[in-house]
């Protein structure tokens, strides 16, 4: 799977080269240019396909297969690193930007093209192409992987289907890996058509706030549009989803259907989806469902209703929006004291930017995810005192669907692929848990142990907005038996929350405080002593860059972003 941290990067440069353009500009044709161009493109399909070939040779005479797999999806994960770059260089440093604004311009601008957005539609084309060409690549090693895996599924407790056709795979991988591409597009294209629309019925001073419509409602109705995406259908009723609804109503939860993700058996994964509650979705994947216990899916889902429980989508959504009004808000000011290299300053505006999106949401997601853990594993211990303190069997206890799995050592399988010792080890040292807290940590470790195990990555391994398995497993363990561990990571939290609010606060002061020192170096200061000769100065480059985005605000130009055209707005008046 593509890791969100490059779609969000390949949204940032485009994003970026929207607001600033080219930083230097090419010297070659524009025949060459796109020959350049597609040339960097095709080398990096070729050496995926290379890559393909070397990995289907070492498959015939490895033990592991799965280990040859991770370290070719590995290679793949560099080759999309590098097209992104690539993609980068040929914006800001080539002709390739400059080259497909002018096609466009040669088209009739007409209402047809009003809700397109054709530069960064064609912009982002051509590494999307290379990484479906990835997707294909990848698609021999892994159904040789699958059908391996098939022949001893009765071992290691997993039930193998036949892989999807090659149009299947690749459609399943577009949905699930480009659905943050696909959301900003949505946004940019009612941006581009909203706004036009205000200019054309006489609206221009309101038309950036206009603007700002359409990313607030594709932002709250996200968990609609993405289980759309996503093929997902409301869980059959059932024993199962009576009780995953009802541990959701002791919660005190509130969400609008809890749906099955159709992944024709590839994914083993669960999201909570939506900021609104009229449009979020708890959604399981239909190989989670199928190879897990009830009890562990219960734990899984206790995790999922963590993150709605904290509202994490909207901090997360708080976080991003304070970063960049802190940048934009100081961009300016920077600018307004030293105009004389305005370009150095929205140069450091994007470095910022991009560490933190890289470093920052990175920090928030993984505090985010142990908070989550922390919750289920409260969920679950209240789930066993639940069941533990009634008589005859009245309620279904999710607890023992856990505690009745057959121990880990009588699925090891000798030169198999999934080894789960470290499994055993962790079963065997938690099955003395006395209290709740404790049997309901044992509960959810067991059970990410579990997805993880048939997922067949390592439980060492952090990932970009996950901590690993052992971290999260060892941070509930300690939770669990210590209330001062408790008290010390609650004020973690609390601190990161702090530290949110503050930062969207210091963003709005230093926007508001850019636009009024913006309109005081409007105002002429001309001393009754001094001549107007004497008092004249160039001009300032507030003036110029108002006049500037007050230009490329116009229609048939291209829109600019919501947070630059809301600054631009008062100063070009």
């Amino acid at each position: 799977m593509i890791a969100p941290l490059q779609q969000i990067l390949l949204i940032f440069i485009i994003s970026a080269y929207r607001a600033v353009g080219a930083v230097t500009s090419g010297h070659l044709s524009p025949w060459a240019t796109l020959w350049v161009v597609l040339s960097g493109n095709m080398a990096l399909v070729l050496a995926a396909w290379q890559f393909r070939k070397r990995t289907l040779r070492r498959m015939d005479h490895a033990t592991d297969p799965l280990a040859v797999l991770g370290t070719f999806e590995q290679n793949l994960q560099r080759l999309r690193s590098m097209s992104i770059g690539w993609l980068a260089l040929n914006l800001f440093f080539m002709d390739w930007g400059r080259l497909v604004r002018e096609a466009r311009w040669r088209l009739p601008h007409g209402t047809a093209y009003t809700w397109i957005p054709l530069d960064p539609i064609i912009w982002l084309a051509l590494p999307v192409l290379v990484w479906i060409c990835f997707w294909l690549a990848q698609y021999g090693p892994e159904a040789l992987v699958n059908a391996r895996e098939a022949a001893i599924s009765g071992c290691h407790g997993r039930r193998f289907h036949p892989m999807p056709t090659r149009l299947q795979y690749v459609i399943l991988q577009m949905r699930t890996n480009l659905y943050l591409i696909l959301l900003v597009l949505m946004i940019w294209a009612m941006q581009r058509g909203t706004t036009r629309l205000a200019e054309r019925v006489g609206l221009e001073n309101w038309a950036s706030a206009i603007g700002l419509i359409p990313v607030l409602v594709v932002l709250l109705l996200a968990g609609k549009i993405l289980s759309m995406l996503w093929s997902t259908v409301t869980m059959p009723e059932g024993p199962l989803r009576r009780r995953l609804l009802a541990m959701a109503q002791r919660s005190g939860i509130v969400f609008s259907d809890v749906r099955i993700w159709n992944t024709h058996h590839r994914i083993i994964n669960g999201a909570v989806i939506g900021p609104m509650r009229v449009a979020r979705y708890v959604i399981l994947s239909d190989a989670l469902v199928e190879n897990l216990s009830p009890g562990e899916v219960e734990a899984v889902f206790a995790h999922e209703l963590g993150h709605g429980y904290h509202r994490h989508i909207l901090w997360y959504l708080t976080a991003i929006l304070a970063a960049s009004l802190v940048s934009a808000g100081l961009s300016s000011l920077l600018q307004l004291q030293y105009p004389q290299d305005p370009q150095l300053w929205g140069a450091m505006t994007m470095l910022a930017m991009v560490f933190f999106v890289v470093y920052g949401i990175s920090r928030i997601s993984r505090l985010c995810e142990h908070q989550a853990d922390w919750f289920a594993a409260q969920r679950m211990g209240e789930e066993w005192s639940l069941a533990a303190g009634q008589v005859g069997g009245q309620a279904e206890s999710s607890f023992p669907a856990v505690t009745l799995r057959p121990p880990a050592a009588q699925r090891v399988v000798e030169g198999g692929l999934f080894l789960t010792p470290w499994l055993m080890d962790h079963s065997v040292g938690s099955a003395s848990a006395e209290s709740p807290l404790e049997r309901g940590a044992w509960a959810f470790s067991t059970a990410l142990r579990r997805v993880v195990e048939l997922s067949g990555r390592s439980p060492e391994k952090p990932g970009w907005m996950h901590p690993s398995v052992n971290q999260r497993t060892q941070l509930l363990a300690k939770l669990a038996a210590s209330p001062d561990a408790v008290r010390r990571f609650e004020g973690k939290m609390k601190r990161l929350r702090q530290l949110i609010r503050w930062g969207l606060l210091i963003g709005l002061v230093s926007v508001v405080m850019a636009v009024a020192l913006a309109s005081a170096a409007r105002q002429p200061s001309v001393s009754p002593m001094t001549s107007p000769e004497k008092s004249a100065r160039p001009p300032h480059f507030v003036h110029m860059s108002g006049e500037w985005m007050t230009r490329n605000t116009a229609v048939g130009d291209e829109p600019v972003e919501p947070a630059r055209a809301a600054i631009a707005a008062p100063l070009a008046q």
